[in-house]
């Protein structure tokens, strides 16, 4: 059996976005690609949606989309623990 290694999330949680924390905003940005929704760039409108307008507005969720597309670019730089 392979031993995987498993990276950390890539948010932290101390960065808000409307009423929704960082991390779970990069948590539901990590699952968009999987369901083949939308590809990447398409992302925050799906974002906003799936949270809901009252908690997220599309300005914020284009700023997580911004900032999960850094940390993760960041993060395909730096080796597997």
């Amino acid at each position: 059996m392979t031993n995987i290694k498993r990276r950390p999330p890539l948010g932290d949680g101390t960065i808000q976005y409307g009423s929704l924390r960082q991390d779970d905003a990069f948590e539901m940005l990590e699952s968009i690609p999987e369901s083949g929704i939308v590809n990447m760039f398409g992302a925050a409108p799906v974002l906003c949606q799936a949270v809901g307008k009252w908690a997220l507005s599309e300005q914020q969720a284009e700023q997580a989309l911004l900032d999960w597309m850094a940390a993760y670019r960041n993060r395909s730089h730096e080796p597997a623990p």
